[in-house]
């Protein structure tokens, strides 16, 4: 099974205090080569933009 990440998932999945559901949290843990998440390239382009207004704080610099 392969998953696409909106923004939103996204962000709660690397957030420290992640507000996945407990459903979605499964769907995470199961990732592995086999099963990879994707992510869409607008998605890095709007959290880059979000940074860039100051509407989010990343805990690491948004190159990593």
């Amino acid at each position: 099974m392969r998953g696409l990440l909106d923004t939103h998932m996204l962000l709660y999945w690397i957030d420290a205090q992640s507000r996945l559901a407990a459903a979605q949290t499964t769907f995470m843990e199961q990732v592995s080569p086999e099963n990879p998440l994707w992510v869409a390239e607008i998605s890095l382009w709007e959290i880059a933009t979000l940074c860039t207004l100051g509407r989010i704080n990343l805990y690491m610099p948004l190159r990593d």
